[in-house]
């Protein structure tokens, strides 16, 4: 949807309706100027395909994910791959199930240094 948007700096997707997006893959991959990122009120489906979803977003300091609506993440790996940016992110809002393929899920993110898991069950990652 936004793969390769170079000339964006912010994107508010607050008031966006996902509750049938199934498939999430390299939403805003390789987004290289977006700063922040607000996805709060976000409902994505179980299981939903969020694989490289922020990948390269190497600019990216802030994700929003407060309120957002999950039941179960499915795949996820590489998903904030790259994203040198973001010093801390709260995903204590995601609930983990068993198919979840959590592999590089932060590769080269060099700067984080606080991660919120508050709900995260590793039984069967």
């Amino acid at each position: 949807m936004f793969r390769d948007c170079n000339g964006i700096n912010e994107i508010d997707l607050s008031k966006f309706d996902t509750s049938q997006v199934e498939n999430m893959y390299e939403m805003f991959c390789r987004c290289s100027s977006v700063t922040s990122i607000n996805l709060s009120n976000f409902i994505i489906k179980s299981g939903a395909n969020m694989i490289k979803m922020f990948e390269g977003c190497s600019s990216l300091t802030s994700i929003n994910f407060e309120k957002i609506g999950l039941t179960d993440v499915g795949m996820i790996h590489y998903m904030f791959s790259g994203c040198s940016s973001l010093s801390s992110l709260d995903l204590s809002n995601f609930n983990f199930f068993s198919n979840t393929d959590i592999e590089y899920i932060f590769k080269n993110c060099i700067h984080l240094e606080y991660i919120n898991l508050k709900n995260f069950d590793g039984n069967g990652v």
